[in-house]
C-alpha cells in the first residue's frame, strides 16, 4: 500500500509499504505486485496487493488460497508511469524539482 510520511516540515513523500507484513519496500527487486482476481476476465480488473519477494508473497498465496497472479514490482510500476503519461523526460523534471526542495526520498528508516 502507499501512505504518505510528513518527514520533515512541509515535506511529504509516498514509499510504499508491503501489504502482508507492513514494512516499507524500498527494492523493487525484491517485491512482487500480486493479482488478486487471477485470472482476470478480459475487460475487467482486479486488485493488486504489494508485498516483499519470499515469506509475504507466500503468505498472500496461502491467504488467497491458490497461487495468484504475479509480477515482479518493477514492471507494474513502469506500466503505471507509461499509462498516466510520465515521459522519462517528465520524470527527470519532476525528479529535479522535488530534489531540490528535498522530497524525492523518505528516508529508509521511517515507519508509519
Amino acid at each position: 500500500m502507499i501512505k504518505i510520511i510528513h518527514h520533515r516540515p512541509g515535506r511529504y513523500a509516498p514509499p510504499l509499504f508491503c501489504d502482508t507484513c507492513g514494512k516499507r519496500i524500498t527494492d523493487a527487486g525484491l517485491a512482487a505486485a500480486v493479482t488478486v482476481g487471477h485470472p482476470i476476465p478480459e475487460g475487467e480488473s482486479s486488485e493488486v496487493l504489494h508485498v516483499h519477494k519470499g515469506e509475504c508473497h507466500d503468505a498472500v498465496d496461502r491467504r488467497l488460497g491458490r497461487q495468484a497472479g504475479w509480477d515482479e514490482l518493477s514492471r507494474p510500476l513502469l506500466h503505471l508511469i507509461y499509462n498516466v503519461d510520465l515521459s522519462p523526460e517528465k520524470l527527470i523534471d519532476h525528479r529535479e524539482a522535488d530534489v531540490e526542495c528535498g522530497m524525492f526520498r523518505v528516508p529508509n528508516d521511517a515507519e508509519v
